[in-house]
């Protein structure tokens, strides 16, 4: 019996070593070596592959982002803060507003976000891992362009 427990223990204490090497890299990460970009930008230089990956995000959301009727009949604007997790794989999950404004806008930038292709992950110690993403949406209402008319009176 003696000889048992004493397997059991063994075991547990060796596949538990076993899974804190595994958990490692479960871990969700806010900094990394190498953080997670969008994608489109592969081919690019080391260098250049930040600027070019939020160049392509920022084209991403000026084209999908759709200014909600009820913010521009109620003059709502500002910034909605949106995290989000890009898993080891590159899909975003997880996609929560921290900070919102109202008028329909927290809502699709949470939908915006949560539609986006996978990225390219973010790399700690060569291999991918699970990080934690935090991007400000900004929300403007353009003012429009009245002309002016000069009336000159003789």
């Amino acid at each position: 019996m003696k000889k048992i427990y004493t397997l059991f223990v063994l075991i547990l204490l060796t596949t538990s070593s076993l899974f804190a090497q595994v958990k490692e890299y479960e871990k969700l990460f806010v900094e990394v070596e190498e953080a997670p970009l969008f994608p489109g930008c592969e081919e690019e230089e080391k260098e250049n592959q930040t600027a070019c990956a939020h160049e392509k995000l920022f084209n991403y959301l000026s084209n999908e982002l759709t200014y909600p009727d009820i913010a521009k009949r109620k003059g709502i604007s500002g910034r909605v803060i949106v995290q989000f997790l890009v898993e080891k794989d590159g899909s975003i999950t997880n996609v929560k507003v921290i900070r919102g404004i109202g008028g329909g806008c927290d809502e699709v930038a949470q939908e915006v976000i949560a539609g986006m292709p996978n990225w390219n992950p973010g790399k700690q110690r060569g291999r991918p891992v699970r990080v934690q993403y935090t991007l400000p949406v900004n929300f403007t209402i353009e003012k429009s362009k009245r002309k002016k008319k000069w009336w000159i009176s003789s």
